[in-house]
């Protein structure tokens, strides 16, 4: 039988108890409290990205606040929509302002489909289905433009997928289709 241990070791022994409480401790309170650091940054971060589009959407706001201010005055749309005409010559406009667009762009345009006209409160909304494959950078030239351009556009239904699994090395490794809009004035 052994007898009892001598008194420094019963002390080293507590001070190792000690350290080990005290370190458990540290731990417990520590890691929850980094995590919360964590999670704050985290929201900050997104907050700060939320900050810098409500900045860019208000310097497109006074951009477009000239615009607005004349159609309120019975200014005219003149360049905002379509020629006036048949559905099918706007139909042709857009297809042609889309392929050059995307041809300007570095995409080639696969594939273009007229959508059925619809009559919106004295306009004419016309359609097309367009399909091209792209890169990412051209892409978003592309939507940049179609969005910014003039006569309006608007698109819809955009599905973008990569042609293959093995996209490395392909040129133009993105299929993308979608529905693109611009309106003109109604025929009386």
């Amino acid at each position: 039988m052994v007898g009892p241990f001598p008194r420094h070791t019963r002390r080293i022994a507590a001070l190792a108890l000690l350290f080990a409480v005290v370190a458990g401790l540290g731990v417990a309170t520590l890691l929850p409290a980094r995590t919360a650091y964590q999670s704050a940054h985290l929201r900050l971060e997104q907050y700060r990205a939320a900050l810098a589009g409500y900045e860019q959407l208000a310097d497109r706001s006074r951009e477009l606040r000239p615009l607005v201010d004349s159609l309120r005055q019975g200014g005219s749309f003149e360049g905002l929509l379509l020629p006036v005409g048949s559905d099918s010559s706007s139909a042709a406009a857009i297809q042609t302002r889309v392929q050059s667009i995307v041809a300007g762009a570095g995409a080639e345009l696969t594939s273009v489909e007229a959508l059925p006209s619809l009559g919106i409160e004295g306009y004419q909304r016309i359609g097309l289905r367009v399909q091209f494959v792209t890169d990412v950078n051209a892409l978003r030239t592309i939507l940049h433009a179609l969005e910014y351009g003039r006569p309006i556009m608007i698109f819809d239904n955009v599905f973008v997928h990569a042609q293959t699994s093995r996209a490395v090395g392909v040129v133009n490794p993105l299929a993308v289709r979608m529905d693109v809009f611009s309106f003109r004035t109604r025929d009386s």
